[in-house]
């Protein structure tokens, strides 16, 4: 079996379970904002398992990561690319 040490979640890490978070390293882009919405990302976990965030905490003492990206800045650079190849239009 495949275990990655590094795991990149992009608004799909509910289907992950509570006992992968417990034993990876996890960290978010958006810590504060992700703990706002922990119950609806995660529905089905009993506890909350701490999340370090992305670019600041730097300490890692599990021998896996898995980074929960909640899609703020990735989904803003994706519109923004496709409004600059005019693939999508804005409301006028």
């Amino acid at each position: 079996m495949s275990k990655p040490r590094i795991l990149i979640a992009l608004d799909t890490g509910y289907i992950l379970d509570e006992s992968f978070r417990k034993e990876c390293e996890a960290f978010s882009d958006d810590v504060p904002q992700i703990n706002a919405y922990y119950d609806e990302e995660f529905i089905f976990d009993r506890g909350k398992v701490a999340m370090k965030q992305l670019m600041k905490d730097k300490d890692v003492e599990k021998p896996r990561i898995c980074i929960y990206m909640f899609g703020i800045s990735f989904a803003d650079a994706e519109v923004a690319e496709m409004l600059y190849r005019h693939q999508v239009e804005t409301e006028s």
